[in-house]
């Protein structure tokens, strides 16, 4: 939920429960008031309801008057602690008058039922007197004697009759009297409860008097904080319209970034796609070239093999020429592996005196070499080696050229024919790569060929007939010397 409407919800729930209080306390300080008045009025009637004195009752001998008594249906019950706060209303000089009168018209009352009593006491014994008289007795003896008789029987009457009422009306008055005192005694006791009456009554007026401040204070606190709780609402309204519109600018720009966003990326799409394709055509372009330098490299490779094994192979050792060196007189020329040619013209040399014997010949050409000196210091011409250097730049560059291609660049074809080529230069490249055991080989015979014939060369003119034979037995294993 918003913040704005939660808070607005609060805030009306707050106002109603509010509301729902002043209301509730306006009724219940109505319903008080209204107790009070009905009570005060209930009172009121009761006290004059005491001062009439009309009801009477019917004797046999005629009317007597009783004391005025209140309906049971319109009776006022004992008053209740409600009635008696209610009662407080009354003063005390008003509840005294009313008990002053009650008394005043109790004592008329009883004063117009005595005379009452007596007329009627008259009139019985006049018309009892008057029954008898116009009644004729025939047994009568005489009218004095009837007289007599009658005078007597109605003075028996009158004092029965006066005797019975006057009983009554004892008992009456008596009645009247205990009923009346008792009516006295509870005005009485109303007189004398009227001050408690008044202090509950002030009590309650203070009291009331406190809630209606106290729910005035409330109400006007309750204005306050519906006037502060508006104006924070109208504050975050309007702060709420601020944000709102900054947030509808900020979509409004997404939105516009989200389009340019969705262009450039169609774009770059389109792009990549580009790119993609010229890779795919780069790769196959880098591929036909990988091939073709495979292809060039393959042969190449079997063009420097077959160009060394045709033309530089040593006639000696049947092996590719190491450090290739030839024969210095001018009849011959042909050029050997310098360990080979080394080897050879050692191994004719004698043991015993340390010379040759008789003539060498070239193993090609069959040209007589000349004999070396036997004794040392030699003439440098005498020495027939000599390394060839133009056949060691091109032997280097040939055993080069061997190396296959890189692993990298290899083409992963599958023509036959490709295949074919590229296991025939692998194959080859394999043994004369740097590793290769025909490289390794063919490096070990050239730098052996160099060291001895660089030796041979340098220590010519000095060598004695024990150096040679040294270097022969270092050359050339025993079983192979000459006789």
């Amino acid at each position: 939920m918003p913040v704005s409407t939660r808070s607005g919800s609060t805030r009306s729930r707050t106002r109603t429960k509010n509301k729902k209080d002043v209301r509730t306390r306006d009724a219940t300080v109505a319903a008080r008031k209204k107790t009070t008045r009905r009570r005060s009025a209930r009172l009121t009637s009761q006290v004059a309801e005491k001062k009439d004195v009309d009801m009477w009752v019917e004797l046999p001998e005629g009317p007597v008057a009783k004391k005025p008594r209140l309906d049971k249906a319109n009776s006022v019950p004992p008053p209740t602690p409600k009635a008696k706060a209610a009662a407080s209303a009354l003063s005390n000089s008003k509840i005294k008058a009313a008990a002053i009168a009650s008394a005043a018209s109790r004592a008329k009352a009883s004063a117009t039922a005595s005379a009452a009593s007596k007329e009627k006491v008259a009139e019985a014994a006049a018309r009892e007197l008057a029954r008898m008289t116009l009644t004729p007795n025939l047994s009568e003896p005489s009218a004095s004697s009837q007289r007599r008789n009658t005078r007597a029987e109605l003075d028996s009457s009158i004092r029965r009759s006066s005797r019975k009422s006057t009983a009554r009306k004892s008992i009456q008055i008596d009645e009247a009297e205990k009923s009346n005192e008792a009516d006295d005694a509870q005005t009485v006791d109303q007189a004398d409860e009227a001050p408690k009456f008044k202090q509950v009554d002030e009590a309650g007026r203070k009291r009331n008097q406190l809630d209606e401040e106290q729910l005035k204070k409330k109400t006007a606190d309750l204005r306050d904080g519906q006037r502060m709780l508006k104006r924070k609402r109208d504050e975050f309204e309007m702060e709420f319209e601020k944000m709102r519109a900054e947030l509808d600018k900020r979509e409004t720009a997404i939105k516009k970034k989200e389009g340019q966003l969705s262009r450039i990326d169609k774009q770059l799409d389109k792009r990549l796609e580009a790119i993609q394709k010229k890779e795919t055509a780069f790769k196959k372009r880098e591929q036909e070239t990988n091939d073709l330098a495979l292809s060039l490299s393959v042969d190449r490779t079997q063009e420097a093999m077959t160009q060394l094994e045709e033309q530089w192979t040593c006639v000696l050792c049947y092996d590719i020429m190491a450090c290739p060196a030839n024969l210095t007189p001018a009849q011959c020329g042909h050029t050997f592996c310098a360990l080979c040619i080394l080897k050879w013209f050692f191994t004719h040399l004698h043991d015993d005196c340390g010379g040759w014997h008789f003539a060498l010949e070239c193993p090609l050409c069959r040209t007589v070499l000349p004999v070396p000196p036997e004794v040392a210091p030699r003439p440098m011409y005498t020495c027939p080696f000599s390394l060839n250097r133009l056949a060691d730049t091109v032997l280097t560059d040939l055993i080069d050229g061997l190396r296959g291609p890189d692993n990298r660049n290899q083409s992963t074809g599958s023509g036959k024919g490709k295949k074919k080529a590229v296991d025939a230069g692998s194959s080859i490249s394999d043994a004369w790569n740097e590793g290769g055991a025909s490289r390794n080989e063919w490096k070990d015979r050239d730098r052996r060929g160099r060291e001895e014939l660089q030796f041979v060369v340098n220590s010519w003119t000095r060598l004695t007939q024990n150096d040679m034979q040294v270097l022969k037995g270092r050359l050339a294993p025993p079983a192979n010397n000459a006789r």
